[in-house]
């Protein structure tokens, strides 16, 4: 009984170990990729949490016609979507869409 016991402990250590090294990895994964630079708007999305129709929304609306992002990390991403949170640009149309 306590052979098995001790023979299940052991086993909980090795998960337990390989579980700690399989997160580390996907840690060090997730940090790489932070530092790569985003040159999709599908990539840009996804580094500030909305969906990609979303994201061209709030490009429309504020104006930005460049066809390929190019941003050095997620970081950066992020900023720039933030500055977008602020009101876009009054419109030149009048009121009704004329």
């Amino acid at each position: 009984m306590e052979h098995h016991i001790v023979e299940l402990l052991r086993e909980s250590a090795q998960a337990l170990a390989a579980a700690a090294e399989l997160l580390e990895r996907g840690q060090g994964a997730v940090q790489a990729r932070a530092n790569q630079p985003l040159t999709s708007w599908s990539a840009v999305a996804d580094a500030v949490g909305v969906s990609v129709d979303t994201l061209l929304r709030r490009r429309r609306e504020h104006g930005i016609r460049e066809r390929r992002p190019w941003f050095g990390s997620e970081r950066e991403a992020r900023e720039w979507y933030a500055a977008l949170g602020r009101a876009p640009p009054l419109s030149r149309r009048r009121p009704g869409g004329r």
